[in-house]
C-alpha cells in the first residue's frame, strides 16, 4: 500500500507542523496558558473513506522516539487499526516501532515506560481509560480493564494512568481516531497526561472548552499563530473523489410495509451489483450488512430476536447459511447460524452481515453495497452513523455500470418522517465537502421518490469525442547523473544534526527538562536520506519520481540519517527541485497510442441533485444547480445564450475528459479538468472558468500547444502580469490564448458574451463533421 498524493502531501504537512512546533518550542520555549504548556493541537481534518489512518501512521513515524497513545471509541476500530498498523501500513512505520493492545504484559509494560528509543504504539478504546464509561460499564471485562485502577504487577499501588501522568522516558503523543466521537471530558483527561501534542482525525472540528481556551491563547500570540494555524490540516473531498475512494452515489429505498417488502428490496438491490460486476467482470464480491436495534427482544417477550428474523428470512430466500455472519451478541440463535465476534472472522466468504453497534464507525469493507436498516425509520440519525461504512469504493476504480458506484440504503419509514430522514441525510452527505467546498457535491443521492436517472446526449446528436493525451518522460539521465555524484558524497554529522542543537547544549539548555524533551525530538526524528529526497520528490511531482529507476538511489549518503529542519535535507530539498525542474522542463504530452483508448466519448450526465436547469445548446437538456457556481452558472448561461455550436458542463465525477498535467497546480492536482467543452465547426474548446493555471509557465507552456482539444483559460477581471497574477481590477473578464510562435495573448472584455464571441471565431471556417451538430 503507497500513500496517494494527498495522503503523502496531508502526512508531511502534519508532521512538518509538529516538528515546526517542536523546533519553536525548543528556541523560545514552549506556549503557556497560566502555568501549563499548551501541546501541538494538531487536526488532520479528512471525510470518512479519505485514509485518515494511514495518513496517521505515516505521520507518527516521521516524529521520532515517543510513546503514542491511539485511542478511539470502537473496539472494533482499534482491532481494525491493530491488523492495519501490523500489516498494510507496517512500511509505514520505523522498524524499531512496537504496537501493543490494552493492558501490554509486564515486558512490554517496562519498555513502553523505560526506553528511550524507538516508537511505541499503544492501542486503546476509550473505555479502557475513560473513568465515566468505565463506571457506566459496571463489572464488565471493559470497566476492569480501566486504566485508573491500579495494578499490581505492572505499576504497584497506583495505576498505569497516574505512571503516566507523572512522565515517562520518551514524549507522549495522543491520537484520536474518529476524534468527533471525543466528548469535551475525554479531552480534558488526555490533556492532563500533559502529552507533547496531539493528533486529531474527523471530517468536523474537534470541540472542547480547554481546547478552544488553548486555541484563543495561540490566535493572540503572535509568536504561535502562524504555527497553529499550520495544525490543522485539511483534506480536499475533491481529491478523495478524484482517485475513486468513495461511491459517487447514495440509493435511498423506502418502504413502509415489513420485514419482507425490505428484505426483498435488499436481495434485489444486492443482485443488481452482483450482476453488474459479474457483466464487467471487475473481480468485486458486492455484500450487504443489516442493521438492528437490539440484539435481544425485551425481558420477559416472546418476540423474536430481530438479527434471528432476519436471518431466518434469508435462509427462506435460499441464502446459504455459510454465507450469513451474525456479529451480534443474541443469546439464541439457529444452530445453522454461524456467530462472529471479532472483525478477524468477518470471513470474505459472507456475503450478509447482521450486526448492530459493533460496526458502526471505522469498519472497513468497500465491497459493502447495499445496508438494510431494521425497523421504523423516524430520523435520519441511524443512517448518518452507518453510511460511512459502505460509501468506500472498491478497487480505487470508477465503474462503467454505475451500480458499482452505487451504495444503497434501504429503510422502512412512513410519509410523515421520510422527509425528515432525507432532508438529514443530505445534511450528512453536504459534510463529505470541507469548508470551502460548500458547492461540491462528492455523493448524488437518489430515492425512489426521486430518481436521478442518467440524461442521454441530446436526441439528434452525435456524442463527441476528443483525444486522450499522456505524459512522455524525458531521458533522464542527466538527473541520474545528480544523484550518482550526491550518493557518493556523505553529509558530516553536524549536517545531518537538526539547526542548533549543538550550540544549545553548550549553552546548557538541557539543564531544563522541556527544552531538552524538544531538542531530543528533533533529534530522534530522523529520515533516511534516499526516503526523505524520494518523498520530496514524490510530493513535488509523483511522475517524476516514478521516473527515476530505484537503483539511482545508491551511494552511502543515501544510508544516512539525517534530523528534521538539518542542513541535509536542505540540501536534499535542493536536489529534489533540480531533478523536478527538469522533468517538468523536457516532460512532453502526446496523444495516447493505444488504439482502443484514443479518444474520450461523452456519455450520459449524471445529475448530482434533483434541482435541474434546462439549456438549448447543451450537449445534455438539463444539468443539475449544485454542478455549478456563481461563476460557472454565469458562463453556461452565457454560452447557451450565444446559440453557437454545442457545449457541456464537464462532469466533476465519473467519467470526465481529462488531460494529464506536467506539474501541479492549485491545491497539488496534476489533472486538468476543464469545466466545459464547447464544439463549433469541428473544433472543440476545453474551457475553465477558475484561472487557476495562468500561472505556471510550464502548464501553460504545454497545455496551450495541444489542439484536441484547444484550450481557454478564463479569469474574472483584467489581468495585466500574467506571471504574477496581478489584477488592475475585478470587472469584467480575461481570456488567455495560445498564439503560433509566440508568447501567449491575453484577452480582455467587460463583456463575457463578447469574450465568448471573440473566441468563437478563433475557430477555423471550414467545418470538420467531427463535433456534434444539431438536427
Amino acid at each position: 500500500m503507497r500513500l496517494l498524493d494527498f495522503q503523502e502531501i496531508a502526512a508531511t504537512d502534519l508532521a512538518g507542523a509538529a516538528l515546526s512546533w517542536i523546533a519553536k518550542c525548543a528556541e523560545v520555549g514552549p506556549p503557556m496558558y497560566g502555568s501549563s504548556r499548551i501541546p501541538f493541537l494538531g487536526q488532520l481534518r479528512a471525510i470518512t473513506g479519505s485514509g485518515k489512518t494511514p495518513i496517521l501512521a505515516s505521520t507518527v513515524g516521521r516524529l521520532g522516539d515517543s510513546v503514542v497513545i491511539w485511542t478511539s471509541k470502537s473496539s472494533p476500530v482499534i482491532e481494525q487499526t491493530l491488523n492495519n498498523l501490523k500489516g498494510k501500513y507496517r512500511h509505514l512505520l520505523p522498524e524499531d516501532t512496537n504496537i501493543v493492545r490494552e493492558i501490554p504484559s509486564q515486558r512490554a509494560w517496562q519498555e513502553l515506560v523505560n526506553n528511550k528509543h524507538g516508537i511505541t504504539i499503544w492501542l486503546l478504546t476509550v473505555a479502557s481509560w475513560n473513568e465515566a464509561e468505565a463506571a457506566n460499564l459496571g463489572g464488565s471485562d471493559a470497566a476492569r480493564l480501566s486504566l485508573h485502577r491500579p495494578k499490581a504487577d505492572l505499576t504497584g499501588k497506583i495505576s498505569p494512568w497516574e505512571v503516566l501522568r507523572r512522565g515517562i522516558a520518551r514524549p507522549l503523543w495522543i491520537v484520536s481516531d474518529e476524534s468527533h466521537n471525543q466528548t469535551s471530558t475525554q479531552l480534558d483527561q488526555l490533556s492532563a497526561l500533559k502529552p507533547l501534542g496531539f493528533l486529531m482525525a474527523s471530517a468536523t472540528p474537534v470541540q472542547s472548552d480547554l481546547f478552544a481556551k488553548w486555541a484563543a491563547a495561540l490566535n493572540e500570540d503572535t509568536t504561535w499563530r502562524d504555527l497553529y494555524a499550520k495544525s490543522t490540516v485539511k483534506v480536499r473531498t475533491a481529491d478523495v473523489v478524484a482517485n475513486h475512494l468513495l461511491k459517487t452515489s447514495l440509493q435511498l429505498l423506502d418502504y413502509n410495509s415489513g420485514l419482507e417488502e425490505s428484505l426483498d428490496g435488499t436481495l434485489d438491490s444486492l443482485r443488481t451489483v452482483e450482476a453488474a460486476a459479474d457483466s464487467c467482470g471487475v473481480g468485486v464480491q458486492p455484500r450487504a450488512i443489516y442493521v438492528v436495534e437490539k440484539s435481544n427482544p425485551p425481558r420477559g417477550s416472546n418476540q423474536e430476536a430481530r438479527p434471528t428474523a432476519i436471518w431466518q428470512y434469508l435462509r427462506h430466500r435460499g441464502i446459504p447459511a455459510d454465507k450469513i455472519a451474525v456479529y451480534t451478541d443474541t443469546k439464541e440463535l439457529p444452530d445453522e447460524a454461524v456467530r462472529v465476534n471479532s472483525l478477524a472472522h468477518l470471513h470474505s466468504r459472507f456475503k450478509h452481515i447482521i450486526f448492530n453497534q459493533a460496526l458502526q464507525e471505522g469498519w472497513d469493507d468497500p465491497e459493502a453495497y447495499v445496508c438494510y436498516f431494521d425497523g421504523t425509520t423516524k430520523s435520519s440519525l441511524r443512517i448518518r452513523q452507518i453510511v460511512g461504512r459502505i460509501l468506500r469504493q472498491p478497487h480505487l476504480q470508477h465503474y462503467s455500470d454505475e451500480s458499482l458506484n452505487t451504495a444503497t440504503v434501504v429503510i422502512q419509514t412512513s410519509t410523515k418522517y421520510y422527509n425528515e430522514v432525507l432532508n438529514g441525510l443530505r445534511e450528512e452527505l453536504r459534510l463529505y465537502a470541507i469548508d470551502e467546498e460548500a458547492n461540491f457535491v462528492p455523493v448524488k443521492l437518489r430515492t425512489r421518490r426521486e430518481p436521478l436517472e442518467p440524461i442521454s446526449v441530446r436526441k439528434g446528436l452525435k456524442p463527441p469525442g476528443l483525444t486522450k493525451w499522456y505524459l512522455q518522460a524525458p531521458d533522464m539521465t542527466e538527473t541520474e547523473q545528480i544523484l550518482s555524484s550526491a550518493g557518493n558524497r556523505p553529509y558530516n554529522d553536524a549536517d545531518l544534526q537538526a539547526p542548533g542543537t549543538g550550540r544549545r547544549d553548550i549553552l546548557s539548555l538541557k539543564d531544563s527538562h522541556e527544552v531538552h524533551e524538544f531538542i531530543d525530538v528533533l533529534r530522534s526524528a530522523r529520515t533516511s536520506n534516499m526516503l526523505y529526497l524520494l518523498r520530496r520528490m514524490q510530493m513535488l511531482n509523483r511522475n517524476c519520481a516514478n521516473a527515476v529507476h530505484p537503483d539511482r538511489y545508491s551511494g552511502p549518503m543515501f544510508m544516512q540519517q539525517s534530523c528534521y529542519g538539518s542542513m541535509a535535507q536542505k540540501d536534499l530539498d535542493e536536489i529534489a527541485t533540480r531533478i523536478v525542474g527538469y522533468y517538468e522542463n523536457h516532460v512532453e504530452l502526446k496523444e495516447e497510442i493505444d488504439a482502443g483508448q484514443r479518444r474520450w466519448i461523452a456519455g450520459p450526465y449524471e445529475p448530482s441533485s434533483p434541482n435541474l436547469i434546462s439549456f438549448r445548446y447543451s450537449l445534455h437538456e438539463r444539468y443539475s444547480r449544485s454542478d455549478f457556481n456563481k461563476d460557472e452558472l454565469e458562463f453556461a448561461q452565457t454560452l447557451d445564450r450565444i446559440g453557437v455550436g454545442t457545449w457541456m458542463r464537464n462532469p466533476t465525477t465519473g467519467l470526465a475528459y481529462s488531460i494529464p498535467l506536467p506539474v501541479k497546480v492549485e491545491r497539488g492536482s496534476m489533472t486538468f479538468f476543464p469545466d466545459f467543452l464547447w464544439w463549433d465547426k469541428g473544433e472543440c474548446w476545453a474551457i475553465d472558468t477558475t484561472g487557476r493555471f495562468l500561472l505556471n509557465s510550464k502548464v501553460r507552456g504545454k497545455l496551450l500547444t495541444i489542439s484536441d482539444p484547444r484550450i481557454a483559460l478564463f479569469t474574472r477581471g483584467k489581468l495585466n502580469d500574467l506571471e504574477t497574477g496581478r489584477l488592475e481590477h475585478v470587472d469584467g473578464w480575461s481570456l488567455l490564448l495560445a498564439r503560433q510562435n509566440q508568447g501567449p495573448e491575453i484577452l480582455y472584455d467587460e463583456s463575457l458574451e463578447d469574450l465568448l464571441t471573440r473566441l468563437v471565431r478563433e475557430s477555423p471556417s471550414a467545418e470538420k463533421q467531427t463535433g456534434p451538430h444539431r438536427p
